[in-house]
């Protein structure tokens, strides 16, 4: 039995999404609270199945913190991107670009994965689709690469402030740690740099 959840209609994908973004955070993500908001078909339920599979809800049907961060505007796209790879991590394991991927690669990734029919396979993939394009899987790879750009600029400034400090035979004792400041500014660290030279390096002019 297949534990890949899929919807026969994924046109009630966006608009759940759409309804999770503009109203409240409820305790629990039910079968009555689906009907609250018009879901009131079997067929429906199959979206509680989606939510948890992508972690927007727990084991307890209870709202996580995507589903929280996911209702701020500018957040959304970029929270739906990290829990579409989180529920669909072995198929990003294989494909970090799964949401580049055709139909074939992807029927070639659920066929594996399940024993169900070739139409549930189908709708399988439509599901995948459909929550990919609620997604921005390039803000990941931006945010990837400021978190690089962050370590290797803290870096190379801790670098030169233990070069300064240890060149000054007036401080020959004297022992200073900086701790840098998580930040994803890197102006931040640069303004760091210099008043350690104001204030602490007494012959710079």
């Amino acid at each position: 039995m297949s534990e890949i959840p899929y919807t026969l209609n994924t046109g009630k994908i966006p608009e759940i999404f759409r309804l999770i973004s503009q109203t409240g955070v409820p305790n629990e993500a039910t079968r009555n609270w689906l009907e609250t908001l018009g879901f009131t078909s079997s067929a429906d339920r199959s979206l509680l199945k989606i939510l948890r599979y992508i972690q927007f809800i727990d084991d307890q049907s209870k709202p996580t913190e995507y589903w929280t961060d996911y209702r701020v505007p500018s957040k959304s796209q970029y929270i739906m991107a990290m829990a579409v790879k989180e529920g669909y991590k072995e198929l990003f394991n294989i494909y970090p670009d799964a949401y580049r991927k055709d139909k074939e690669a992807l029927y070639a990734f659920f066929a594996t994965k399940t024993s169900v029919s070739e139409k549930t396979i189908t709708y399988m993939i439509r599901t995948f689709e459909s929550l990919v394009e609620l997604s921005d899987f390039e803000a990941i790879q931006d945010e990837i690469l400021l978190d690089r750009e962050k370590g290797r600029k803290g870096k190379e400034i801790q670098e030169q402030i233990e070069t300064i400090i240890k060149s000054k035979s007036m401080m020959p004792n004297i022992n200073i740690t900086i701790n840098l400041p998580a930040t994803d500014d890197i102006k931040i660290y640069e303004n760091i740099m210099k008043s350690i030279k104001k204030y602490l390096i007494l012959d710079e002019e």
